[in-house]
């Protein structure tokens, strides 16, 4: 037992972190002639803080005037280290399961995307095995229809190989094979697979060079692209390289992929869906506009 009301009997063995909200309560204590109870770490003899709870109370005589304050402080020490490791633990199971949470978050958000993502493919294979069944089509269009089946099948080859792969789903990513890509091919290789969506809805399906106005057919050849291209006059600034890119061109194609899909499904018959490529500064850029309804201004915080 001590009494507190000795001048600095107590301060100068409390914590400095501690000090500030001892002499805080211990004035709003003294000042409503109240209990006073704190806890807080005290120096010992050896130079180690421990944990205290202090108290103290006022004693008053008969007249209900303060004679003086009696107080103890009680070793809380065991206690709160008990509570730090309860309190870690939690933490850590807290831990634990906002990951495996999260883990299941991106396994389901990884395997919606894919599913969308294998369903792509599988258009240009059905419409134009639809096609080949149905009508007479001459030498280069089997040629093209034959060519887009076999590309789109060692696609669908590839997503179905990402999605046996366990490690990227619990990663919630895929791997990239980065190397340099022609986004022309990339943009060709899209729309050849979205064409027959587009064609079902008689959609204008067009193919821009933004920076210069110029425009491209529906489905232009890489090669030939990029041969018109070295043909435009010097003035124009148009350099082929810039169209290179060093990235996944399976990974950057379902991107366009699903831009594209989400463009045609969303625009109405008779509608309109353009692609534009284009540089800024150093980098590439690919656009995608329609003639949909879009998206609502207050929905696109929860989108982008």
């Amino acid at each position: 037992m001590e009494q507190l009301n000795q001048p600095g009997a107590i301060a100068q063995l409390i914590h400095p972190d501690d000090f500030r909200t001892h002499r805080r309560r211990w004035r709003q204590a003294k000042q409503a002639r109240e209990p006073f109870e704190v806890e807080l770490r005290l120096r010992r003899h050896d130079g180690e803080y421990r944990w205290f709870i202090g108290r103290a109370v006022p004693l008053k005589d008969s007249a209900g005037n303060l004679m003086k304050w009696i107080g103890s402080a009680t070793d809380i020490h065991a206690l709160k280290q008990a509570e730090a490791e309860r309190e870690e633990l939690l933490a850590r199971e807290q831990a634990a399961r906002t990951e495996a949470e999260a883990a299941n978050r991106a396994k389901d958000e990884f395997l919606a995307i894919l599913s969308h993502e294998l369903r792509s493919p599988l258009n240009p294979i059905l419409g134009w095995a639809k096609l080949l069944r149905t009508r007479h089509l001459d030498p280069s269009t089997i040629a093209r229809a034959v060519e887009t089946i076999e590309r789109n099948a060692n696609l669908q080859t590839q997503l179905i190989e990402d999605l046996l792969d366990i490690s990227r789903i619990l990663r919630g990513k895929l791997s990239l094979d980065v190397a340099p890509v022609n986004l022309v091919s990339v943009i060709e290789a899209a729309m050849e697979t979205m064409q027959l969506a587009a064609d079902a809805k008689t959609i204008d399906f067009r193919f821009w060079i933004a920076d210069f106005g110029l425009e491209a057919n529906a489905n232009p050849s890489a090669d030939a692209g990029l041969a018109w291209f070295n043909a435009q006059p010097s003035d124009l600034n148009l350099q082929p390289s810039q169209y290179w890119v060093m990235g996944d061109a399976n990974r950057l194609q379902q991107i366009v992929w699903n831009l594209l899909s989400n463009a045609i499904k969303f625009t109405p018959e008779g509608g309109k869906v353009s692609i534009r490529l284009g540089c800024s500064d150093t980098y590439a850029q690919i656009q995608v506009s329609d003639t949909g309804n879009g998206i609502r201004a207050d929905f696109l915080s929860l989108h982008f």
